[in-house]
């Protein structure tokens, strides 16, 4: 530490008495360091927390132990501000000694690029940096006289072999993170120098680089390397951020993934059901009947969001060990009354009114004399109902039929094909209309979309990848088409145009 301070004396005001005890003073105390600010400048300090963890890992990093330290704090609570911290501080303290940090995050943008950013300005509020001693190379190595750090894309195809870690590897978002690119990529990087890894994230899916990490350190008598912080106790001591959680928790549920993985840091299953007791229970607790004729509501929109069965969708579903004995997908049509009057936060009433399913059946007719397909039915109701929005599954097999009702409709259509990111916003937007009672399938009428309705949604299973999270089914012969098409319909109804016109517009 010597080296470096006495490299860089001359950062601070020669009016300081002591300037070397400065810099002491400031090494050793992360919190006084970031009280610290240019003239004229408003300080920009640590909270005690974060404070905290940038002295776990500043001792961690002297210890010589090799060891790995797991960081869980939730979200919005200054875990990217912990490591901007961290950054600056290592390029001071090792800036006459030299030394080299290897900084991974699973995307280049935006993760990479905003730590980058963070470290510019984190430092560009300490006095005792010095912008002449700072440079870039290569676009992703921040230097500081003899320091280094590395920013590096921990993505299985980013070219990253070569880079060694002398002082720390720290991953970002860990919890995304490809196992097999830490493994074999960023864990070696400190093979030749017993360097040890912060890992930062929040909790997932019990399959995550980060959640294996903890379990090891539980196992190996290392506990006290895992630090975690859920929103739960760090809003005993801040009442912004109690604030900030009670109004996520009234928004989206105690039971949303976001709530148990990003702010409670409960690791959940990989694999489960989709929808819970209390979602089913919500849909079906309605006051509304079933429309068996089209007709207008004052002060209402509808919409019809549509599942079309497709074999390239069906691949996505299932694992392949399942029986390939199975009934036919179907197709589901849901007409939606929208009254955006009776909103809850910012999510207006929607009510299931009609569902139409075809099983089996051709997706249109052979020729004039034959009966209609399901192509010509999805027309003919849209023809009643006179929807001011369609939204049209069209991955797969879907595509055709949806391309055909576009052209067919002069009014909003959404062809839709899906991917895993929409899939998950849909998923977790769904969950939020769920929570707030905001969407509601007709009462029982007797009918067999009645009977099959609550099935389907229990059949339904939920997949997490890191944040992200799918719908697909437990095997083959379990059929999910209604599930699939209610998760379409938060999506139809935030991208409504208000341009959209009433009355009836078909070309013919």
């Amino acid at each position: 530490m010597e080296a470096g301070l006495s490299e860089f004396r001359s950062h601070a005001s020669s009016e300081e008495a002591d300037l070397l005890d400065l810099y002491r003073r400031a090494f050793d105390d992360p919190a006084f360091h970031r009280g610290l600010a240019h003239p004229g400048a408003a300080p920009r300090p640590l909270h005690p927390w974060q404070a905290w963890i940038v002295r776990q890992v500043e001792a961690m990093m002297v210890d010589g132990t090799g060891e790995t330290m797991t960081v869980r704090i939730c979200r919005q609570a200054g875990k990217n501000e912990c490591a901007a911290t961290v950054h600056n501080r290592f390029l001071l303290r090792k800036a006459g000694p030299g030394g080299k940090m290897v900084r991974g995050a699973p995307t280049w943008k935006p993760q990479i690029v905003n730590s980058k950013r963070r470290l510019m300005e984190v430092s560009g509020r300490d006095p005792l940096f010095s912008s002449k001693y700072f440079r870039w190379a290569e676009g992703y190595i921040a230097t500081y006289g003899h320091a280094e750090i590395h920013f590096l894309s921990t993505d299985v195809t980013a070219n990253v072999e070569g880079a060694t870690a002398s002082d720390l590897l720290d991953i970002d978002e860990a919890h995304k993170t490809n196992r097999e690119s830490y493994e074999e990529k960023f864990q070696p990087m400190t093979a030749s120098t017993n360097a040890p890894t912060v890992l930062w994230g929040v909790a997932a899916a019990k399959r995550d680089v980060l959640y294996q990490e903890r379990i090891r350190n539980f196992e190996t008598g290392r506990s006290h390397r895992n630090i975690q912080i859920t929103a739960r106790e760090l809003s005993k001591y801040d009442e912004q951020y109690a604030a900030h959680y009670e109004a996520r928790l009234e928004r989206l549920g105690s039971a949303h993934p976001v709530i148990l993985t990003q702010y409670d840091m409960v690791d959940v299953e990989s694999q489960g059901g989709a929808f819970k007791p209390e979602h089913i229970k919500s849909l079906l607790d309605s006051e509304h009947v079933r429309e068996k004729e089209p007709r207008r509501f004052e002060g209402c929109e509808i919409i019809m969001v549509i599942d079309l069965a497709g074999e390239e969708e069906e691949k996505e579903d299932f694992d392949e060990s399942y029986s390939d004995s199975h009934d036919p997908d179907s197709v589901c049509i849901f007409v939606v009354r929208v009254d955006r009057r009776r909103r809850v936060m910012d999510k207006p009433m929607c009510e299931i009114i009609d569902a139409m399913i075809y099983t089996g059946e051709k997706i249109q007719a052979a020729g004039p004399d034959d009966p209609p397909g399901v192509q010509e039915k999805i027309m003919r109701a849209m023809i009643d109902w006179q929807p001011r929005t369609v939204l049209i599954d069209s991955r797969g097999l879907g595509a055709p039929t949806a391309s055909w009702i576009k052209r067919m409709w002069h009014r909003e259509v959404i062809a839709y094909a899906a991917t895993l990111p929409t899939v998950s916003e849909d998923i977790y937007s769904l969950y939020s209309y769920l929570h707030l009672g905001q969407l509601k399938f007709f009462r029982d009428d007797g009918s067999d979309e009645y009977r099959m309705f609550p099935q389907q949604l229990s059949n339904a299973r939920i997949k997490f990848s890191g944040d992200l999270v799918n719908i697909h089914k437990p095997n083959r012969a379990a059929k999910i088409d209604m599930a699939k098409a209610l998760t379409y319909i938060p999506r139809a109804v935030e991208t409504v145009s208000s341009a959209s016109a009433w009355g009836f517009q078909m070309r013919l």
